[in-house]
C-alpha cells in the first residue's frame, strides 16, 4: 500500500507538470501570433525645409556610362545615377521640381571634365529655423550648424567615376544651358604618321561662323539651322606625365617622332550641332594623313557649291571631351580637400588604365615574335584607317570624299519631313530668326529651342 500510495503521488506531479507546460505553450503561441505594435515610419516632408538653387562641376568618364542623359529608369547613364544618390541624400523631391538643367549633352562614350549643372536641393535648416535666424546676432562660441556639404556627400554616393569638383550657389534664374556662352572640346589622338601642319592649316579653316550642315547628323526637328560660330582652333603635343595643360599650338619639332605621340585638337565655339566635333576630328585626319588636301574644308563650307555631305564615319566618340564652358557671374567654390579626394579616384582610374594598357602592349610583342613583320611574305598586310582612327585588316582603296556618295540635302530632307514634323520644324526655324533679330537690334529675346535640347556631341 505505501509503495502504491508513492507511484500514485508521482504520477499527480506529473500530470501537474504536463499541464503547466501547456498552458506556457499556449500562452506563447496566442502571444506570437499577436504581432507586437510598429511604430509608424514617420514621413520626410520636403515643404518644412528651406531650399538653395546650386550649380555644379562635374567630371565624369564617358566610357563607363550610357551618356549623359537620362532616358529611363536604371539605363546606367550619369544623370541616372546623379539622380539615385540626390534621392538618397533626400536633396531633391523629384527631378522634375528640382529645376535640373545641364550645360551641354554628351553622347554615349563621351567624356567630360567640366559638365556644369544647376538644380534646387533641400536646405538643412527647416523653414522655422531660418524664420527664427538673427542676422545681426553676434557669431556664437557653441557649435553651430552649418549648411550641407552638397558637394562632399554627393561623392559619398556617386561611383569614382564621376565626381563633383566644384559648386556654387546661384540666383533662381540660373540655367546652366542658357548662361553658358562658350564650350571647350578636347579631342585626343596620337600622330599614326600623319602631317601635323596640314591638320592645323585645315582645322583653322573652321574659325568663324559658318553654315555646319556638312560637319554633323542632320536633325532638322531639333536644329534647324546649322549656322555655328567656331572662335578658336588648336593643336597641342600632350604628355602623360608632364603635367602641363595648354591652349595654343605646339606641333613643332615632332614630326619624325613616334607614331604613338599624343596631341589634342581644342575647339572652342558658343555651341555646337549633332556630332560636329566627330565630324570635324574625321576630316582633319583623313587631311593629316594626306588622304584629302586641306582645301576640302573650304569646299564643305561652301554650302552652295556643296549642298549635299558626302559619307563619311564619325570618328570615335571615346577620345572626345567636354573641358570647360564660359558662364560669367559665378562664384565657384573649389576646397582643396573636395579637389584632392577627386585627384585621388582620377589617379586610381589611371594607374588601372595604365596597367590595362601595359597588359595590351605586352601581348602585342608576344604575338609580333610569333609572326615577326620581317618575316618571309614581307609586312604585314593590316594597315590604320584615318576616317575611324582603328586598325583594319587590310588597307582599302580610299575613295575621296568629294566622289563619295551624298546624303540628302537640307531642302530633300524638310520636304520628306511628315506634316506635324514640319509643323515643328518652321515653328523652330521662326523662332530662331526671331533670336537672331534680336540679337542684332540688341534686344534682349527668348533663346530659341527652349523646348528641345539638341545640343549633342
Amino acid at each position: 500500500e505505501e509503495l502504491v500510495s508513492i507511484i500514485e503521488g508521482i504520477q499527480d506531479k506529473k500530470k501537474q507538470a504536463n499541464q503547466l507546460t501547456s498552458s506556457s505553450s499556449s500562452s506563447s503561441s496566442s502571444s506570437s501570433s499577436t504581432p507586437a505594435k510598429k511604430g509608424k515610419k514617420k514621413e520626410f516632408v520636403f515643404e518644412d525645409y528651406g531650399s538653395n538653387v546650386v550649380a555644379f562641376k562635374i567630371a565624369y568618364l564617358g566610357w563607363e556610362y550610357h551618356a549623359l542623359s537620362q532616358s529611363h529608369p536604371n539605363d546606367n547613364s550619369v544623370e541616372d545615377h546623379l539622380f539615385k544618390a540626390l534621392f538618397k541624400a533626400k536633396f531633391v523631391k523629384d527631378k522634375e521640381s528640382s529645376g535640373y538643367t545641364r550645360c551641354g549633352r554628351t553622347d554615349v562614350g563621351v567624356s567630360a571634365f567640366t559638365q556644369v549643372i544647376s538644380l534646387k536641393l533641400r536646405s538643412n535648416f527647416q523653414l522655422k529655423e531660418i524664420a527664427a535666424m538673427d542676422p545681426s546676432a553676434p557669431p556664437s562660441t557653441k557649435k553651430v550648424k552649418k549648411e550641407f556639404d552638397y558637394a562632399s556627400i554627393l561623392n559619398n554616393m556617386l561611383p569614382p567615376s564621376i565626381r563633383v569638383y566644384g559648386s556654387a550657389h546661384v540666383a533662381s534664374t540660373f540655367n546652366s544651358r542658357y548662361d553658358c556662352t562658350g564650350r571647350k572640346y578636347k579631342y585626343f589622338f596620337f600622330k599614326k604618321g600623319m602631317d601635323l601642319k596640314k591638320l592645323l592649316e585645315a582645322g583653322k579653316k573652321l574659325v568663324g561662323t559658318h553654315d555646319f550642315r556638312n560637319f554633323c547628323r542632320m536633325e532638322v526637328t531639333n536644329s534647324p539651322t546649322f549656322v555655328r560660330d567656331i572662335q578658336s582652333f588648336s593643336v597641342q603635343r600632350f604628355s602623360l606625365f608632364d603635367g602641363k595643360s595648354k591652349d595654343e599650338d605646339d606641333i613643332e619639332g615632332y614630326e619624325g617622332d613616334s607614331d604613338t605621340m599624343a596631341f589634342t585638337m581644342t575647339i572652342e565655339g558658343s555651341g555646337f550641332l549633332w556630332h560636329q566635333i566627330r565630324c570635324i576630328a574625321t576630316i582633319l585626319f583623313l587631311v593629316g594623313s594626306g588622304r584629302e588636301d586641306p582645301s576640302v574644308v573650304d569646299t564643305l563650307l561652301d554650302i552652295e557649291k556643296t549642298p549635299r555631305r558626302p559619307t563619311y564615319d564619325y570618328a570615335p566618340e571615346l577620345p572626345l571631351v567636354l573641358w570647360d564652358n564660359t558662364i560669367e557671374g559665378v562664384d565657384w567654390q573649389h576646397p582643396p580637400e573636395l579637389i584632392e579626394s577627386v585627384c585621388q579616384a582620377l589617379d586610381r582610374s589611371l594607374t588601372d588604365n595604365l596597367i590595362k594598357a601595359n597588359i595590351l602592349r605586352a601581348m602585342i610583342v608576344s604575338l609580333r615574335t610569333i609572326s615577326p613583320q620581317d618575316q618571309e611574305g614581307g609586312e604585314h598586310p593590316e594597315g590604320f584607317d584615318p576616317e575611324t582612327q582603328s586598325t583594319i585588316g587590310r588597307k582599302r582603296r580610299y575613295t575621296r570624299l568629294l566622289d563619295r556618295s551624298l546624303l540628302p540635302s537640307l531642302e530633300e530632307t524638310v520636304n520628306s519631313l511628315p506634316p506635324e514634323k514640319r509643323q515643328v520644324y518652321e515653328h523652330k526655324l521662326a523662332m530662331s530668326e526671331r533670336f537672331n533679330a534680336g540679337k542684332r537690334t540688341g534686344l534682349h529675346l527668348a533663346t530659341p529651342f527652349e523646348d528641345s535640347d539638341h545640343e549633342q556631341d
